[in-house]
């Protein structure tokens, strides 16, 4: 088995040769660095090439990540939807069903898969763009993934050398020899390879002023919130479009009990640049602030892949 994997192996080198030495010919279409399809991206139940005794005995052509239904799932790289489909028919199991055609600097290509996405939730469709670290869909619940209850919700992940076009059985899963046979990479060691040069956006936000002013008006007194929040990009590559929720909270920390004021659009922030966001709230006739902290919750929707999620709240209070 070892001189298979040695081969598969030595065509992923291949590739990944392709997409540095080529460097300088890359452009918006081209795949010329790949990112993980989930953050924090954590294998789990299956790896890619293990063998099971499941269907009849049969080798793993790709990784089970483990997550909860709903987690948001992310482009590996530029490329084009060449597949978006619900249950039904052949792939069942897998529920819904995305792969993107990727083109790599030195001519090839790869395809990438993601099975068990949620069927109810929003995705891309086949025939779209997607760019890498852009959200392209989420993961499924147990009820709609298709994939045996017992397993929880899961990403099954894989890549694979050429288009989806160039094979019939494009998303078969599990074979009786070994995947690197029928074109399978393992997944997550390709994307490690590549991942140096990727980078990732890394967003923070701080509020630069934040007041309250209240005014009685005929016995009716109405407050409002103003301020200015200043967000940045501290990571190394562009981030797209993300919104902000701003909530009211007794505290500074967020939980079910915030109450929940409004949300904003950003757009997109270049590495290293930072927008400002002026902000205002009416509370409603008779309510204040004072006391409460206004907690600014950055790219609410998870749609931006991050170095670092830990900082995405911005805390300001308590208010006078």
């Amino acid at each position: 088995m070892k001189h298979i994997v040695k081969l598969c192996w030595r065509v992923t080198s291949i590739l990944l040769m392709g997409l540095t030495a080529l460097g300088s010919a890359r452009g918006a279409d081209f795949s010329d660095s790949f990112t993980y399809p989930m953050n924090p991206y954590v294998e789990g139940h299956r790896y890619f090439d293990e063998w099971t005794d499941a269907f009849g005995g049969k080798y793993h052509a790709a990784q089970d990540c483990q997550g909860r239904g709903g987690d948001p799932i992310y482009a590996v790289a530029n490329g084009v939807v060449s597949y978006s489909y619900g249950e039904g028919g052949e792939w069942a199991m897998y529920g819904y069903v995305m792969t993107i055609d990727h083109q790599l600097l030195d001519g090839s290509g790869v395809y990438s898969l993601y099975g068990h996405l949620s069927t109810r939730r929003w995705k891309k469709l086949e025939g779209e763009m997607a760019h890498k670290g852009e959200l392209i869909g989420y993961l499924g619940d147990d009820d709609e993934d298709g994939s045996l209850s017992e397993w929880g919700p899961h990403l099954h992940f894989g890549i694979r050398m050429g288009k989806k076009s160039d094979y019939y059985d494009f998303l078969v899963g599990y074979y009786t020899d070994h995947p690197a046979f029928h074109g399978w990479i393992d997944p997550g060691g390709f994307i490690e390879n590549n991942l140096r040069s990727a980078g990732f956006p890394d967003l923070i936000g701080e509020w630069n002023s934040l007041i309250q002013t209240c005014k009685t008006t005929s016995g009716r007194t109405r407050c409002k919130i103003q301020g200015t929040l200043n967000i940045q990009n501290r990571g190394d590559q562009k981030s797209p479009s993300f919104e902000v929720g701003f909530y009211l909270s007794e505290n500074e920390e967020l939980d079910d009990e915030d109450t929940f004021l409004s949300k904003a659009t950003i757009g997109s922030i270049k590495a290293g640049g930072n927008k400002a966001k002026k902000w205002s709230y009416s509370l409603p006739v008779g309510d204040h602030a004072t006391g409460k902290y206004v907690i600014a919750v950055i790219d609410e929707k998870y749609v931006v892949a991050e170095s670092n999620r830990s900082n995405n709240l911005a805390v300001y209070g308590p208010l006078p």
